[in-house]
């Protein structure tokens, strides 16, 4: 009974040292071919998380000459994962956005009659100031300028969505803000004066 431990502890340090020479002699070509896929940060990480499939699953004890397609086919399948779980995110962010403005056009369209006047048009422009810097300034950008997302985002060097992000989340701000200073249609005819 006291051997079987000592083997135990023999067997856990010898496959501790298979892994860790698996791993070294893997990592940097897999990190390569991941960022083939998508980028330098999600590669490491997608590689690490095969590392530890691996590690977990105890397969690391194939032949060598199985193991590195094996490695190669793991990685590939998680950016393959990693890149279809982006497009999901992706989709469901435009159709929230589009579903977002949509409402909102409809929401205009039902209280057009309703203008502002000029008290609520200080309060708005008054909210607007109080908006996050950069929330502020891709608002006006887009409203005040007239400008597309894709410009803005190529001028600020970020990317669209980011924009669209920015004016989704100052578009809430300034409805929560103005909800009981505007009336419900003065929101269409107050865009057309202001913005």
């Amino acid at each position: 009974m006291t051997e079987s431990p000592a083997y135990s502890t023999e067997t856990e340090l010898s496959e501790l040292t298979a892994f860790n020479l698996l791993y070294r002699l893997h990592v940097s070509a897999l990190v390569n071919y991941a960022e083939r896929f998508v980028d330098d940060g999600t590669a490491r990480d997608l590689v690490h998380d095969v590392f530890v499939r691996i590690w977990t699953a105890r397969r690391f004890r194939m032949p060598e000459t199985e193991i590195r397609r094996y490695l190669f086919r793991c990685v590939l399948n998680a950016c393959r994962d990693h890149v279809r779980h982006q497009q999901v995110e992706n989709n469901f962010l435009s159709k929230t956005i589009a579903q977002l403005k949509l409402h909102e056009l409809e929401y205009h369209e039902a209280h057009w009659e309703h203008a502002p006047d000029e008290r609520q048009l200080r309060a708005v422009y008054l909210e607007i100031d109080k908006l996050p810097d950069r929330c502020r300034e891709i608002f006006r950008r887009t409203y005040l300028d007239g400008c597309k997302s894709r410009d803005i985002a190529a001028e600020l060097g970020i990317s669209q969505r980011t924009v669209e992000a920015q004016l989704y989340k100052a578009l809430k701000l300034l409805r929560r803000s103005l909800t009981g200073i505007l009336t419900l249609g003065g929101w269409l005819v107050l865009g057309r004066q202001i913005f």
